[in-house]
């Protein structure tokens, strides 16, 4: 039977090695697969076949994340997807053969990746799925923490806690050793609190022990209406920054253009009409972007907005309408406090879709 072996996060690499006698040649069956842990395909999706470098070589290594990255898909309505709706997270398995001990293994696949300190087939081990120990609360915004729910040591229990007093409970324990991959990542969601209601969120194991505490900021947006950004962090799950200050768009078309021929003949007579256009453009595109500013953060979200930075997939919410979009934003200096005072962030988004609708 499988072996469970934790969380892969695909966008780095992830080597397997495998030992046999001189000059062996090993074979590697990845399976990819989304639902119970137990309906492993009986197909492979991918055969690899890679012999050592020499004749004396007993070890052979072969890297695999990136072509199970092209089976996980991010969508950006996870918070309200359920089952088999959610694809962010998948069951892979390898199976080695012709070494001295051969494998058969299974990982979690998260679309994340690890930090280059973390050394190679770094396996995560993290019960909550973001970077910050602060969360900012925004009226009429919920609270959405992703968290990882598998064993007794995970995210069994969350709590919302105002003054050291328990407001609510959110129960995962049900989830605790479930057999599909789309239970594993969950999200805490707050949806009955306003902003100052709660001011911290525990983390309990089986036990009842806080493995994690939270605190929750409110944020005061009646200037500006807020809007939300949903990416996908180094975790592989779903993360959302609220930008609560001034916001501006802007637009950018691209177009062709040719010499067209407006030369005409009439009765032997050259002749043209100078009501039509000499330079005809054509494939015309007008793409729009927004720049958005969040409101004074702690400086330990610097590294949440490099996660967003290089995240492949992100969304904005504006006016209750969700859109794809790219981070144009390529060059930021974190700030500090002791350097910087007050700590804000203007970054650049352009929609991931073109404003005139060319989908043939």
């Amino acid at each position: 039977m499988a072996t469970n072996k934790g969380i892969m996060l695909t966008k780095s690499p992830y080597y397997i090695t495998e030992s046999g006698v001189a000059g062996f040649t090993t074979e590697l069956e990845i399976r990819i697969w989304n639902g119970s842990f137990n309906s492993e395909p009986t197909t492979p999706d991918y055969t690899l076949i890679k012999q050592t470098l020499s004749s004396t070589d007993t070890v052979v290594t072969l890297e695999i994340s990136k072509i199970i990255n092209d089976f996980i898909e991010n969508i950006g309505n996870a918070y309200t997807a359920t089952g088999t709706d959610k694809t962010d997270a998948l069951w892979v398995n390898v199976k080695s053969f012709n070494g001295t001990v051969n494998r058969d293994d299974t990982w979690l696949a998260l679309n994340g990746y690890s930090d280059f300190l973390d050394g190679i087939n770094y396996n995560l081990d993290r019960q909550v799925l973001i970077s910050e120990k602060i969360v900012y609360h925004y009226e009429g915004i919920p609270i959405r923490i992703p968290v990882y729910v598998d064993g007794i040591d995970d995210a069994n229990v969350v709590n919302l806690v105002k003054g050291g007093i328990i407001q609510a409970t959110i129960d995962y324990s049900s989830l605790v050793g479930s057999l599909f991959s789309y239970d594993k990542i969950q999200y805490v969601s707050n949806n009955s609190y306003s902003p100052g209601e709660i001011d911290e969120i525990w983390i309990k194991n089986s036990v009842g022990g806080v493995i994690d505490t939270l605190s929750v900021v409110p944020v005061d947006c009646t200037r500006y209406t807020p809007v939300v950004v949903s990416f996908i962090n180094k975790f592989g799950s779903n993360q959302e920054l609220i930008f609560g200050l001034a916001s501006k768009t802007s637009v950018k078309v691209g177009k062709s253009s040719y010499n067209k021929q407006t030369l005409e003949i009439n009765a032997g007579v050259p002749y043209y009409n100078p009501l039509k256009h000499q330079f005809k453009e054509y494939n015309t595109s007008l793409r729009e972007s927004i720049t958005l500013n969040t409101n004074y953060i702690d400086e330990s979200l610097n590294d949440t907005v490099g996660q967003l930075l290089v995240s492949d997939f992100v969304w904005i919410t504006v006016g209750g309408v969700t859109s794809p979009v790219n981070v144009s934003t390529s060059d930021l200096e974190y700030k500090k406090s002791v350097n910087n005072g007050l700590i804000n962030y203007a970054i650049k988004f352009d929609y991931a879709y073109n404003k005139i609708n060319n989908i043939y």
